[in-house]
């Protein structure tokens, strides 16, 4: 389970000049889901104190998973059968955990590709007993965490997994001001609204949330200049030194924003 694979990081950190009670996870994308998750499990409970949200959190889903419990297990079975484990085969687990291939998640199964390549995780278990939504309502979530979550500008993502929305009252939203004729603006306007329900609201929603717990929660946006697109993924060059490291790659400006950003980053991991 992934959260037992932090106690390690609690026992060894000073070793590396680190302090045990002064950690912070963060993620981007899937990254920034699973940092999610743990905000939300029970399991992961005092492991960190501080965590970052780049793009994405455990709520897009609305008021359902998108997999439920039986729809979970229909698919890893669907994935065993694949890998030539026989599904109806009470050891069906033990076969899966049997297979050493190094290449084994290099190619994406006909059952993940179902789900646009991605794995989801299921609620009612332990690691997450309830809803995002029904852990908030009820503060069964892990409220002694600082948080700071963002998104950028355009996260405009190709996958169309929604639940209970309103396709009228999206429509509108969504296309005014803009000329239905137009494929150019069909195009911006779909892709808004991708970036929207997939990443940007969830992940906004979430740290408004966080608010009530009355721990320190930050928000960033990653706007850029009006004629370029912040794609999704745009902000990890800055976050991670690349224009400091290659200054031949990058301008001058991107240079100090790297900076910028990398100070941010880790002057809210120091809780400066």
């Amino acid at each position: 389970m992934v959260a037992i694979r932090q106690h390690p990081v609690r026992e060894n950190i000073h070793q590396f000049g680190g302090d045990k009670d002064q950690i912070t996870i963060f993620g981007e994308s899937a990254g920034s889901w699973s940092t999610s998750a743990h905000l939300l499990s029970p399991l992961s409970k005092s492991l960190f104190k501080r965590a970052i949200l780049q793009s994405g959190t455990e709520m897009f889903h609305k008021d359902r998973p998108v997999l439920g419990t039986v729809e979970a297990l229909s698919k890893a079975k669907e994935t065993a059968r694949k890998l030539g484990c026989d599904p109806y085969d009470y050891k069906w687990l033990d076969c899966l955990r049997a297979i050493e291939d190094p290449n084994l998640f290099l190619k994406p199964t006909e059952a993940e590709v179902g789900l646009g390549g991605v794995t989801w995780p299921v609620f009612g278990t332990e690691f997450l007993p309830v809803l995002p939504q029904k852990a908030f309502e009820t503060n069964k979530y892990n409220s002694d965490v600082d948080v700071m979550a963002g998104a950028t500008k355009d996260e405009e993502l190709q996958r169309e997994i929604y639940h209970n929305i309103d396709v009228q009252k999206v429509s509108d939203y969504y296309l005014q001001n803009r000329d239905p004729e137009n494929p150019h603006d069909l195009k911006q306007a779909f892709g808004q609204l991708f970036g929207d329900m997939f990443m940007v609201c969830p992940t906004y929603g979430f740290a408004k949330r966080f608010v009530k717990s009355g721990r320190d929660t930050n928000l960033f946006a990653m706007l850029g200049c009006d004629e370029h697109t912040i794609c999704h993924t745009a902000e990890l060059p800055y976050i991670f030194g690349d224009p400091v490291r290659t200054p031949q790659m990058f301008t001058e400006t991107d240079y100090d924003f790297s900076l910028e950003v990398m100070e941010i980053w880790t002057n809210f991991a120091k809780n400066m």
